[in-house]
């Protein structure tokens, strides 16, 4: 009975093995838990508009929100598959990262912010893109000083109420590389974010309505991120 046992957890470890090693083969890619789509464009080779293009038509909720996709679905992801991903133990760094690469980790902030949210019961905020504009000027100041006493100056500038709204301020070593979604800087410093107990409370908080995202990028890695919330 002992021998049949261990038979049977060898066959089921072996099953496992054979089913991850399946998730991504030819020109598609089964979506798991903790995929996102600018992860999966960049670990294929394409871009997340691309990928949009080729799922929208078995997948017609794409076109409204990229950032929503379900474990399960299929997707194409070119010819195929673009550039396979690197062996799991040897991790490929790519130059610094274009606007598109940046944008996308924005989107990925506020999509994992909405999703801790939803965790939460509570309503998603909506992207506001004045507060985008804003919370990117924060986040090439925050590179110089790590404070949140520009956040009043940076709001004034642009008319708004500083009373009126919250601000997160984060910097993690993240390298831009082929196995996202592990390494990230969107979700290493959304984390970081939910780990921290007013931070949390930011992303938490009932009240809000609006957010904007901004971050930037360094030499050595180095990613600074802000998030600016809204009252009203």
């Amino acid at each position: 009975m002992k021998h049949k046992h261990t038979l049977l957890g060898l066959v089921l470890i072996l099953a496992l093995t054979v089913a991850c090693a399946a998730q991504s083969t030819g020109d598609t890619h089964i979506v798991r838990s903790g995929d996102s789509l600018s992860a999966i464009a960049a670990r294929n080779g394409t871009t997340t508009d691309a990928l949009v293009r080729l799922n929208e038509g078995t997948y017609p909720s794409l076109r409204d929100d990229p950032g929503l996709i379900r474990v399960g679905w299929v997707l194409n992801v070119g010819p195929g598959g673009g550039s396979p991903p690197p062996p799991a133990d040897r991790r490929v760094k790519s130059p610094v990262p274009t606007e598109e690469q940046m944008r996308q980790v924005e989107q990925e902030i506020i999509r994992l912010t909405n999703e801790a949210r939803r965790q939460q019961g509570l309503h998603e905020l909506t992207v506001d893109p004045l507060l985008m504009e804003v919370a990117r000027e924060r986040a090439r100041e925050v590179t110089s000083d790590f404070s949140h006493q520009g956040k009043t100056a940076a709001l004034r500038r642009h008319g708004l109420d500083p009373n009126r709204y919250g601000e997160n301020a984060g910097q993690v070593s993240a390298g831009l590389n082929l196995n996202w979604p592990k390494s990230a800087p969107d979700q290493l410093v959304t984390n970081g974010w939910l780990l921290s107990e007013g931070h949390r409370t930011n992303i938490l908080h009932p009240g809000y309505q609006r957010i904007g995202v901004g971050v930037v990028y360094r030499s050595l890695a180095r990613w600074y991120a802000v998030q600016l919330f809204a009252l009203d």
